[in-house]
């Protein structure tokens, strides 16, 4: 039984929802997962963080710039300096 074109575009329009939706999870946990270790490594290491290097962590979308804020954690020598790595 052929399909018809309306059975085509409806499974068109569902595989490309899905591919969107998988790619939209991947980055939201790409960033909540940049967001938390940045987090992590700060309480760690500086056991108190100031309320204003969080609430600028926790604002963040985009998962690039929190891998790189990741490895800015991991070396500044003071919060100061990761501070100034927010800007």
């Amino acid at each position: 039984m052929p399909t018809s074109l309306l059975d085509e575009l409806v499974a068109e329009g569902i595989t490309k929802g899905r591919t969107e939706g998988i790619t939209k999870g991947r980055t939201e946990g790409r960033t909540e997962f940049g967001r938390n270790a940045v987090l992590s490594l700060l309480h760690k290491r500086f056991v108190k963080i100031p309320k204003k290097i969080e609430t600028a962590v926790r604002r963040m979308n985009d998962p690039i710039a929190l891998e790189s804020l990741v490895i800015d954690a991991a070396t500044c020598q003071t919060l100061r300096e990761f501070s100034d790595a927010l800007r």
